[in-house]
């Protein structure tokens, strides 16, 4: 079984040789670290998390590698994962009797009959923000002048429309 998984992770290694890629490279492709891609090469998973992760860890390192991904993964899982354990005490045993599974839960999402109301509100109330923004800008813009700055003590146009009113203050 070591030699397995040591030849599974030397033929990966090779791929990866001969594509010129390093760990660094294939971690920054897959967003998975380096140490476990190392790992894998060694034929040592003890450390990997397990499960879906290990799955998905070896398919995105067979594609950077330009590897199938499903024949790869499939050959990890012999080489990796233990076979299912209760099959296994089942046929041993000689249980002819199975325990019942429950039934798979299943919950039920109903969608917002609002949502897409909600959403449009939401769209037009952001257009309605970005034309209020434009609008200042273009005034300030418009008060630069084709300079595109203000004459020493030009004071800017008051707004006008939706903004509040300017109040010039009061100096004594």
């Amino acid at each position: 079984m070591i030699a397995e998984r040591r030849a599974f992770g030397d033929r990966l290694r090779r791929q990866r040789q001969r594509k010129n890629l390093s760990l660094t490279e294939i971690a920054a492709i897959t967003k998975v670290g380096a140490s476990h891609f190392a790992a894998l090469e060694r034929g040592d998973c003890s450390r990997w998390p397990g499960g879906v992760y290990n799955r998905a860890f070896i398919r995105a390192y067979a594609q950077a590698i330009g590897l199938d991904p499903d024949e790869t993964a499939a050959e990890f899982a012999e080489c990796h994962e233990p076979p299912p354990a209760v099959a296994a005490a089942d046929a041993a045993a000689g249980v002819a009797e199975k325990t019942p599974t429950p039934p798979a839960l299943r919950i039920r999402i109903e969608p917002d009959p609002y949502e897409s109301e909600k959403r449009v509100v939401r769209i037009v109330a952001l257009v309605i923000l970005d034309l209020m923004a434009v609008a200042n800008e273009a005034r300030i813009f418009a008060a630069l002048g084709p300079a595109g700055r203000l004459a020493a003590g030009t004071p800017l146009p008051p707004p006008q429309g939706v903004f509040p009113r300017y109040v010039e203050p009061k100096v004594d």
